[in-house]
């Protein structure tokens, strides 16, 4: 493990473009206000994920990791955003039924 990458990390080493940031918290806070909580949370995973892919690619090179982990990574990522999504579909669906 190295732990210099953690030690930079926790000295600021990892900071988010303000205008990414920004755009995150007006989009979270929209769904906020019109009160859908399962979106909020789809969408902090999202730029999560994101904001994780970026800096990875930065750092590849420098701590070495291989192109396959970064495509497990993109690949784990974007099934668990598309399964979130079904779910939150059909559970709509399923509350349509109802009424």
């Amino acid at each position: 493990m190295d732990f210099g990458l953690l030690e930079s990390l926790a000295n600021g080493g990892f900071a988010l473009p303000p205008p990414e940031a920004i755009f995150y918290m007006i989009v979270v806070t929209l769904y906020a206000l019109a009160g859908r909580p399962l979106s909020c949370l789809i969408n902090t995973f999202a730029f999560a994920f994101y904001w994780g892919f970026i800096f990875l690619m930065s750092k590849a090179v420098e701590i070495g990791v291989r192109e396959r982990a970064l495509m497990t990574y993109v690949i784990c990522g974007i099934g668990i955003f598309v399964l979130v999504n079904i779910a939150s579909l059909r559970e709509k669906q399923k509350k349509a039924k109802m009424f």
